[in-house]
């Protein structure tokens, strides 16, 4: 399995193809987001790696979410999720998830 990112859904659309058969397509906001915590099965039981998104100032955190948040950067984030990967080694803390990251067509 992969990690992936998180977006938020601004409207729906639709486009043509050569023939003029429409086909809706949904339009979603990413931003970047952060890998917050690696989980391991020595550790936690399972393999997962935590994603930090939807980006706030630090200062307008609270205690708790500041102290987990030092150990992968100096950036606020407000909401986490976690997917469960086969090989936690591939991934660091604090490592950028974006766009960027994938490659277009590509399944995992």
């Amino acid at each position: 399995m992969a990690i992936g990112v998180f977006a938020k859904k601004v409207g729906m659309t639709q486009i043509f193809d050569e023939s003029g058969v429409a086909f809706p397509v949904t339009i979603l906001k990413t931003t970047p987001c952060r890998v917050s915590q690696i989980k391991t099965i020595g550790t936690d039981g399972y393999n997962a790696v935590q994603i930090a998104y939807n980006q706030k100032d630090i200062s307008k955190l609270n205690k708790a979410i500041k102290g987990h948040l030092q150990k992968c950067g100096n950036e606020g984030f407000t909401s986490f999720g976690e997917f469960r990967v086969n090989n936690p080694d591939e991934y660091k803390l604090g490592q950028t998830v974006n766009l960027e990251t994938f490659t277009k067509g590509q399944k995992n």
